[in-house]
């Protein structure tokens, strides 16, 4: 991709030289800009729909979850968005924006700014410029506050923007268009093959626990949680015959094991030292796991994404969570694992919740029956399921890579259009 033929200074440090004829400018030189209406408990008026910075991301607005309050008749236009207005995220996820497109006007709240244009631009491109500065970082260093961060008019108002001629952000604007919206496309394309990927290895998994390997085994009815018939040699036994509970509390030992979780990507371990998510003030309540136990998380199931977990490495976790020994002269760990996952794919579990958090008591889980198969034919069915699996994970792992590298460029294509780093000129013509 050719670049233009001169460029100057900036004078801003993220962007650094741009085409000798473009001009840097203060966004409240472009943008009539104000915030919406705040919200009270004493608004007085008839309610109407307004927008918040949930409903605002990058490329579309959700408009699944509109809002409403109180607008004096008065109010209306003043807190009003209309087509070609650019909204940008005062907080939460700062810097977000998009412009609105729509034919009719709607409210915003304070949370949000509203950008109008006063010259004659392509607001196309300021969106895209916008959103680049975010993805940088730049308005997460600009936010006030401690607790939550929020950028404020005067800083927004102040930020430096660039300001090409009108023909070339059209041109900026068309070329963006036209290349996104078809990476955009082949990344759709790619996420569709991994979700097809993921159904395939669910269905991978129900069939071998269900019917097992022989598709020529005479069947029986088993009733279970996810299934009507099982294989007829299989028994028909309560989780009890085969689990027991355990997980010793650490007390003040917690400096002796690792702190595990459990997450979709299955049991792992934490990084103390990151910082990163929430963590008690002390570990004498968590409970000492060791390799090969199973974990449950038996409440709140339907809102968790992942309620069950092979225990990899020793460490500790919650002691709200269920930690179970296998009696392996009975059942294989890694068989009851890949059973309950299933389980947990369905929320199968559903017929022996109690209370509001959907909890399933630990004595309850261990009534249950689910079909068993012997020792050796479980052994022969997590070494397909495992054999299958890895080459689904490997295929998986490809697309994603493929999606990675697609979204990276995607950005550094923008950030070179928007800040002059290549003639799309040249391109277009």
């Amino acid at each position: 991709m050719e670049r233009y033929s001169s460029y100057k200074d900036s004078g801003i440090s993220w962007i650094g030289d741009i085409p000798s004829h473009w001009n840097v400018i203060k966004l409240n030189h472009i943008f009539y800009h104000n915030t919406g209406k705040t919200l009270n408990s004493n608004l007085k008026g008839n309610n109407h729909p307004y927008l918040t910075t949930s409903n605002v991301y990058n490329g579309y607005f959700d408009l699944s979850i509109l809002k409403e309050m109180p607008f004096l008749d008065d109010e209306i236009e003043r807190y009003s968005v209309t087509a070609g207005d650019l909204l940008v995220c005062e907080g939460g996820d700062i810097g977000r924006c998009n412009i609105w497109k729509e034919n009719y006007s709607i409210c915003y709240q304070n949370h949000l700014h509203r950008l109008r244009a006063k010259i004659d631009i392509k607001v196309e491109y300021y969106s895209f410029l916008i959103n680049h500065i975010k993805s940088l970082g730049i308005f997460d260093n600009m936010g006030k506050g401690i607790a939550i961060k929020g950028l404020s008019a005067a800083t927004l108002g102040n930020t430096r923007l660039l300001l090409p001629p009108l023909a070339e952000q059209e041109k900026i604007v068309s070329y963006l268009e036209d290349k996104t919206s078809k990476i955009d496309a082949y990344v759709a394309d790619k996420e569709k093959e991994i979700e097809l990927l993921q159904e395939l290895k669910q269905k991978t998994i129900a069939d071998a626990v269900t019917k097992g390997l022989n598709p020529d085994a005479k069947m029986k009815d088993s009733s279970s949680l996810i299934s009507t018939f099982c294989p007829a040699s299989w028994k028909i036994v309560r989780n009890k015959s085969f689990m027991s509970l355990t997980g010793v509390k650490v007390g003040n030992r917690a400096d002796e094991y690792v702190l595990l979780s459990l997450t979709t990507k299955g049991i792992i371990v934490r990084d103390l030292e990151s910082g990163k998510g929430k963590f008690p003030k002390d570990f004498d309540t968590y409970q000492f796991v060791r390799k090969g136990e199973l974990v449950f998380c038996l409440f709140d199931i339907d809102e968790t994404p992942r309620t069950v977990g092979l225990v990899d490495t020793e460490g500790m976790l919650t002691g709200a969570y269920t930690a179970l020994k296998v009696n392996t002269e009975i059942a294989l760990p890694e068989y009851i694992y890949n059973y309950y996952l299933c389980v947990d794919n369905i929320k199968a579990l559903k017929p022996y919740y109690s209370g509001l958090r959907k909890t399933v008591r630990a004595d309850k889980f261990l009534q249950i029956y689910i079909p068993l198969p012997p020792l050796d034919e479980q052994r022969a069915i997590v070494s397909y399921i495992e054999e299958k699996c890895q080459k689904i994970d490997s295929l998986t792992r490809e697309l994603q890579s493929e999606i990675d590298y697609l979204k990276e460029y995607k950005q550094r294509l923008i950030a070179d259009c928007v800040t002059g780093q290549i003639n799309v000129q040249k391109e277009v013509t």
